[in-house]
């Protein structure tokens, strides 16, 4: 079976229950948009190194997906997550925040208006059981079996316990954003897809390739326009001291 089938699935699953109980579907549940600054951040990876999107974005734009053990759509979405690295990691810097646990267990779903447990089908064949983390190092440890299980290899920044950046970046537990160098969103998606975000790379990578050519071909231009005409002013200082 093609590997999008399962991920479609989960995706539809997923939008299905969130049309039912009422919840504002992701795409649309906030965060920047293109065009819009991305909200800088300095969160720490699991080997305590210490990561500031202004800075990763000043060698290279940033894929960033957020996303938790407890949801299905984010592990479904593992292989093509690093299948996403492996074409395109000497473009982008691919991150993943790890938020909020999206359906924990023994504990209120951040997507329940009920304020109730949701522990999906999906969780329940898989026997995916995870209470929500009370503080840092629990979100550490459960960030560390999740990168264990789905063999992550994009480093994974872990967000703060009072989720700030999952907040400034919509709350959404799969979203996803292709930023560029100027700090400013060039995509958002509501639900991880990597095949949306490939092209989206390619597009951007060859855009700014264009406007790279571009200026280097005006500086050119203006260098073979300058250089002759620099010696012309030599020369025609050299006779008139003659004179």
């Amino acid at each position: 079976m093609p590997l999008w089938i399962p991920c479609l699935l989960l995706l539809l699953q997923s939008c299905a229950l969130t049309s039912r109980i009422g919840i504002v579907p992701p795409d649309r549940a906030g965060g920047p948009e293109a065009g819009d600054m991305a909200p800088d951040f300095r969160l720490h990876d699991l080997n305590g190194r210490s990561w500031q999107l202004s800075d990763v974005l000043r060698r290279k734009p940033v894929v960033l997906v957020l996303g938790s053990y407890s949801c299905p759509a984010f592990r479904g979405w593992a292989p093509g997550l690093e299948a996403l690295r492996e074409e395109h990691q000497h473009e982008v810097e691919i991150l993943v925040l790890y938020t909020v646990e999206a359906h924990p267990t023994g504990s209120p779903s951040p997507y329940r208006p009920e304020d109730e447990e949701w522990l999906t089908n999906v969780n329940r064949r898989a026997d995916v059981r995870v209470r929500q983390p009370e503080n840092y190092a629990q979100r550490h440890d459960l960030a560390t079996k999740c990168r264990a299980t789905l063999e992550l290899k994009p480093p994974i920044l872990i967000d703060t316990i009072d989720n700030r950046t999952w907040k400034d970046y919509g709350e959404a537990p799969n979203a996803a954003y292709l930023i560029g160098t100027d700090g400013r969103v060039i995509l958002r998606l509501g639900w991880f897809h990597s095949g949306k975000l490939s092209s989206a790379i390619e597009r951007h990578v060859g855009q700014s390739l264009a406007a790279q050519l571009q200026e280097e071909g005006a500086k050119s231009f203006v260098r073979s326009w300058n250089d002759p005409m620099e010696r012309i002013e030599s020369k025609s200082e050299t006779l008139a001291t003659a004179r």
